[in-house]
């Protein structure tokens, strides 16, 4: 169980890994260099929602005597690019036969249901489902759904990025998690992305008792 052995390795989770997991706000991000591990931080606390369900589930049926709660997380899983979900994010949280890491995935084969690899979708025997989605699609890709977690590995696009948070469903709370450097990654043209102005700097300069916002940074001396 490889989340199990990133729980209990020598010495531990690292302690910015820990501090996103431990954010109850709407929104955390960990902001990071390459090698930092914040992806793994991310990934693995994707699988623990997935696998373990929602500790505050919702009642989908009410009747005489009788309570019924649905602990499963419906979530997406948002790359810049497909090959991005398929070569460095999927292979962290299961065996999607694209990836060689070093540590085994924090899903095991034995809890999940079905993977579907045209429409992009994981499905654990506890219900939870996961569809993998990437910002190259377009905005119009991300409308109609509702969901309960939303999990960005690497920063946005703006448009992308406005369009999942209104993916609220009536009477249920979207959390939303990312994991990115604030400078594009190795190859993309531009400068510091739309993040910085939008987000770290407002909670750089007073923000950052925001009841709604966690940001978290790691170096790559971070991660020994």
């Amino acid at each position: 169980d490889g989340l199990l052995r990133l729980l209990e390795s020598d010495p531990g989770p690292f302690p910015h890994q820990v501090k996103l997991w431990e954010s109850t706000k709407s929104e955390a991000w960990l902001f990071g260099a390459n090698r930092s591990g914040k992806t793994e931080g991310l990934m693995a606390r994707r699988a623990a929602r997935r696998r373990l369900g929602d500790p505050a589930p919702r009642a989908s049926y009410c009747g005489p005597g009788l309570v019924i709660y649905d602990k499963a997380i419906k979530s997406w899983v948002i790359s810049l690019k497909h090959d991005m979900n398929r070569n460095n994010v999927q292979p962290k949280l299961f065996d999607n036969g694209a990836g060689v890491e070093s540590r085994r995935p924090f899903i095991p084969k034995s809890e999940i249901a079905s993977w579907n690899i045209t429409t992009q979708t994981l499905r654990l025997k506890n219900g939870s489902i996961n569809v993998f989605m990437s910002c190259d699609s377009g905005p119009r890709a991300f409308q109609g759904a509702d969901i309960d977690d939303a999990d960005f590995d690497e920063v946005p696009y703006e448009d992308v990025y406005k369009e999942v948070t209104l993916r609220v469903g009536g009477g249920r709370r979207l959390l939303i998690r990312g994991a990115a450097t604030i400078l594009p990654p190795p190859g993309e043209p531009g400068g510091i992305t739309w993040m910085f102005s939008s987000k770290v700097r407002p909670w750089r300069e007073g923000g950052k008792s925001d009841p709604n916002l966690d940001i978290f940074t790691a170096s790559i001396y971070d991660n020994p």
